[in-house]
């Protein structure tokens, strides 16, 4: 079977179970069913869909007051914007997943809305409040013992802080996670981590080359 008849059969599924729990009566059910939805057509690439069914996720959970659920459904929804490249939107929906995160004391789902929101700020050039969001987001994982977290947060910590041209930063950074992912036994986020710690180097090398080249007159 291809990868797309894979896709299509989860996304079927996902909506037959929305509409058994809604029939059921299980508001709990239906939104994480129809969260299960938004990121099955965010793997089979269709974001316009996907972005549609977090947003009725988000709103079902809320009526089922579960504040957390809802919080993983306008995460999932900012992902879904980013898939699309509407960034603006993504960062709304990030910020307000971690404010529901932070305001339940979740703090591993903390960490990753911030992550998510560094990356979304990124893409419309914000790097510097990119930067203090992937920190927070460090900081939500260290607080939880999350060592698989702390590597993520790391290395795109690091990039934000090549794109505002903090390199020896962001080789602490890249070089510390590519040591955590190498801990908790993730070969391809270490190799991830020392690409990107490769370029920053490089980008460090090129940054102070030309801060000695004199002046052409």
């Amino acid at each position: 079977m291809r990868e797309a008849e894979w896709f299509h059969r989860a996304v079927i599924a996902h909506r037959e179970a929305a509409a058994a729990y809604r029939r059921a009566g299980d508001p709990g059910g239906e939104g994480a069913a129809l969260d299960a939805l938004g990121l099955a057509l965010q793997q089979a690439e269709r974001y316009d869909e996907a972005v549609l069914a977090h947003t009725d996720a988000a709103t079902v959970l809320q009526g089922a007051g579960d504040p957390c659920g809802r919080a993983e459904a306008l995460d999932n929804l900012g992902l879904a914007h980013q898939g699309a490249d509407r960034y603006e939107e993504a960062v709304a929906a990030h910020m307000r997943a971690a404010a529901l995160y932070s305001e339940n004391g979740d703090r591993n789902g903390e960490g990753r809305a911030c992550g998510n929101l560094g990356l979304a700020l990124q893409g419309v050039g914000r790097f510097e409040e990119a930067v203090e969001y992937h920190v927070r987001g460090l900081e939500a994982f260290r607080e939880t013992g999350d060592a698989a977290g702390e590597a993520g947060a790391l290395d795109t910590l690091g990039l934000a802080l090549q794109e505002v041209e903090r390199f020896e930063d962001a080789i602490t950074a890249h070089a510390r996670a590519a040591d955590l992912f190498r801990e908790t036994g993730d070969a391809e986020g270490e190799a991830d981590a020392l690409h990107n710690l490769g370029l920053a180097h490089q980008s460090a090398g090129i940054s102070r080359r030309f801060r000695r080249r004199p002046p052409r007159l």
